[in-house]
């Protein structure tokens, strides 16, 4: 049997947020009645006249609903096709009523399950005018070997054709029901580069992420095409704790107050794997503190969260100092220190 080719067109859809375009078959000019079912009888071998096959057809497709609809009972011509009553409409209880003003009783023709076929040689062309804005991988600078998968604080590129972002475009990068949204450094056509969201960098190695671009292709009056990827979260490979997110209670994050024996949640990277030695919370000077708050009941839960508490009785500020302090927290390891993480005092 030949390959069948044929052409397509797309139709855009809109869900839940989501979005994309449905492929539309364009099919040439249909082959009718005993055109259509000459080829039958010579495909199968038939022993009929073309003319003798159709009024046998229309027969099947005139009475099949005719009697089902005289007992309710379906009529079925196995592996091709089912006449089958249906009810249509809807009642707001369980036990309401049919009402013939809203409700109908139908006989509906189904093809049964062996008469749908999978086209498995096909050729399909898409007659849409546009440029072809098709994503290929989403990787991190420097990777060799790999494709979509992407490292914290490492800025990462989105390769393929026509990769150019104008002003407008957009991508984001979403870990569970978090949208992280995406700033573009560069972009030409082969390569969109994106600085790596520093917020990101919490989630934990070998996490699931989905990639998402709405671009124009560099065509300022073109249409938005959408391109998915689905990503895979990498380890933090830098030798220094990273810390993205400092939270107390219900607090807004990057804000505290000193109440005792109160839990405070880090977020980041780097804990455990990089030996935490210390944790500091107060005034910065320099590389050292003048003033700090001392925590206790330090643990590392993970190697993306610590845990601690801020007693007020051993720290060595006022509640003015804390007020007027810039305040930062920052992590110690045998040979380095995070980059401080600012905090105000709410307290």
């Amino acid at each position: 049997m030949s390959k069948l080719t044929g052409k397509f067109t797309t139709v855009p859809w809109a869900v839940n947020g989501k979005s994309g375009y449905w492929l539309r078959f364009l099919p040439g000019d249909a082959i009718k009645d005993e055109a259509f079912l000459r080829e039958v009888i010579y495909r199968a071998g038939l022993n009929y006249t073309a003319e003798e096959l159709l009024h046998a057809f229309r027969a099947v497709a005139k009475y099949g609903p005719i009697l089902a609809s005289e007992d309710g009972r379906s009529r079925i011509v196995t592996g091709f096709i089912e006449f089958l009553v249906r009810l249509s409409g809807s009642v707001d209880s369980p036990d309401g009523a049919f009402n013939p003003a809203i409700h109908q009783c139908i006989v509906k023709a189904k093809l049964r399950h062996e008469a749908i076929r999978k086209v498995l040689d096909v050729s399909m062309t898409n007659i849409t005018d546009g440029i072809g804005v098709n994503l290929d991988n989403v990787t991190y600078l420097g990777a060799t070997g790999v494709q979509n998968i992407i490292k914290p604080v490492i800025n990462f590129a989105a390769y393929g054709d026509h990769m150019e972002m104008l002003e407008g475009d957009t991508a984001t990068i979403t870990y569970g029901e978090t949208v992280y949204p995406l700033t573009c450094v560069s972009s030409d056509v082969s390569k969109a580069e994106f600085t790596f969201p520093s917020a990101l960098a919490s989630v934990p190695q070998g996490a699931q992420l989905q990639f998402e671009m709405h671009s124009r292709g560099g065509v300022a009056e073109g249409q938005v095409y959408t391109n998915r990827k689905n990503l895979v979260m990498d380890a933090y490979a830098g030798d220094v704790p990273l810390i993205t997110a400092f939270n107390q209670g219900d607090l807004e994050e990057g804000t505290f107050h000193c109440n005792a024996d109160e839990w405070v949640t880090l977020k980041g990277a780097g804990f455990r794997s990089l030996n935490i030695q210390s944790l500091k919370v107060g005034h910065r000077s320099g590389n050292t503190y003048d003033k700090q708050i001392n925590a206790t009941e330090v643990s590392i839960v993970d190697d993306n969260t610590m845990r601690f508490k801020l007693p007020t009785n051993t720290s060595t500020m006022t509640d003015e100092e804390l007020r007027e302090a810039d305040l930062s927290v920052t992590l110690y390891t045998q040979s380095a220190i995070s980059a401080a993480y600012s905090l105000t005092y709410v307290g």
